[in-house]
């Protein structure tokens, strides 16, 4: 969604047919579309950890 900006923009990816919808949706760079995403949602962010590039942190708030 990182090409978003625009309400138009936005429906001419057909993003409203899915969040209409009961399934699960992920969605990439949704900062960009944040005021048109459903209160129920999970925001899940991924960090590199400084101790070790192997190993990452998982956020879910």
């Amino acid at each position: 969604m990182y090409r978003i900006s625009s309400l138009i923009d936005l429906e001419t990816t057909g993003f409203f047919d899915y969040i209409n919808s009961n399934y699960i949706i992920l969605v990439e760079w949704s900062e960009n579309i944040i005021s048109y995403i459903k209160e129920d949602f999970i925001t899940v962010s991924i960090e590199k950890l400084d101790t070790d590039i192997n190993h990452r942190k998982i956020i879910f708030s």
